[in-house]
């Protein structure tokens, strides 16, 4: 992981947290997250059949100690307003580029113009952000929640559901950390207001943005 992950500022070890992890990919950070003596578990989100199988062959190389910390759900997450009936969406996969998919055109068009050749359109499966989360939050009844997100651009408005659907779910999260793909300050109008204060992040010319975020009104 090369670290990506290790947090700019330590969370306090006497607690438990459980990791949200939207844009699981091939089950990087899941398992790593899953690894750390801090974590509860992991509700782990992946669009694509193509991920999903992958990551489905990395647990399974691992301790069931740490196969059971991780719970993936085969499906993205995304704006209410936008799933269509039936939940599906085509979106594009680059199978060459480790797995990297997105849902969103301007991201492939502003990362990767070069490759738009190469996508392969798959038909995904997507669900409303704040009903998905409301219902888990509700049912593993999660609090101390640490929210990972690296979806190539859907970030914008996956945060936007939460922020108008379900916005209690910020009183409840510690943490954010992941990737913006199309600008960070987009990004932080919607986390703001939730008390969110920025501990960390790295932008870069293409418009991607490393991050990490904590809530500061607990």
């Amino acid at each position: 992981m090369d670290l990506i992950y290790k947090f700019y500022r330590p969370l306090e070890v006497s607690r438990q947290y459980s990791v949200i992890d939207i844009g699981a990919n091939v089950g990087y950070t899941a398992l790593y997250f899953a690894q750390q003596s801090w974590c509860k578990q992991v509700l782990s989100f992946e669009l694509f059949p193509q991920n999903i199988r992958a990551m489905q062959e990395n647990l399974v190389l691992n301790s069931p100690s740490i196969q059971q910390k991780v719970i993936l759900y085969p499906y993205g997450l995304g704006k209410k307003e936008n799933i269509k009936s039936g939940g599906g969406i085509m979106a594009s996969y680059f199978e060459h580029r480790d797995g990297i998919s997105s849902m969103n055109k301007d991201f492939v068009r502003n990362y990767a113009p070069e490759e738009e050749s190469k996508e392969i359109i798959t038909r995904c499966e997507i669900r409303s952000a704040s009903e998905t989360l409301k219902r888990l939050v509700d049912d593993y009844k999660l609090t101390n929640i640490i929210v990972k997100i690296d979806v190539e651009g859907a970030e914008y408005e996956i945060f936007e559901d939460l922020a108008m659907h379900y916005p209690e779910f910020f009183q409840k999260v510690v943490k954010i950390v992941g990737d913006t793909h199309l600008g960070f300050d987009r990004f932080m109008d919607i986390i703001k207001p939730f008390g969110f204060e920025v501990v960390f992040k790295e932008p870069h010319a293409d418009l991607t943005c490393p991050f990490e975020l904590e809530r500061i009104c607990k």
